[in-house]
């Protein structure tokens, strides 16, 4: 296992899709494994951080702009940045709407059966896991 952390570059490229795609101001937290991406007013967050490169967590999201492949993009660059730090698996921590529920579903995680449940409306609240394998090749994402 081996420490991974976000680079500065890492931090402009996620700051800059997040700018590009909700507007306004984006700031950054730096976190002892992470960082915490937010508009001034914490309208917009992204909170990312990883377990060594076992696998890396996304505990907080929250956009302005739905529906506008905002997740999507974020999704593609956090599966290139495992790839380039050999982490096998991306996990969203505590789903609480139908609507990332079925983004989740969608685009091939599925819900932890340690850390999930089913609500009466029939969507599974909870931790969202996408192994990734091999599947993600390491590609443009150089330290």
């Amino acid at each position: 296992m081996e420490n991974v952390s976000f680079t500065e570059k890492d931090i402009v490229e996620l700051s800059q899709l997040l700018l590009e795609r909700e507007g306004g101001r984006i700031e950054c937290e730096k976190e002892i494994s992470g960082i915490w991406l937010h508009s001034p007013g914490f309208e917009t967050e992204l909170r990312l951080h990883t377990l060594k490169n076992m696998w890396l967590t996304v505990s907080r999201v929250c956009f302005m702009k739905r529906r506008q492949g905002t997740m999507t993009a974020v999704s593609e660059w956090l599966k290139t940045f495992c790839a380039a730090h050999s982490i096998p698996e991306i996990v969203i921590q505590c789903v609480q709407t139908p609507e990332m529920a079925a983004w989740c579903q969608k685009n091939g995680f599925v819900p932890d059966p340690i850390a999930s449940f089913q609500y009466n409306g029939g969507f599974i609240a909870g931790d969202y896991r996408l192994e990734l394998g091999n599947q993600y090749p390491q590609k443009v994402m150089k330290g």
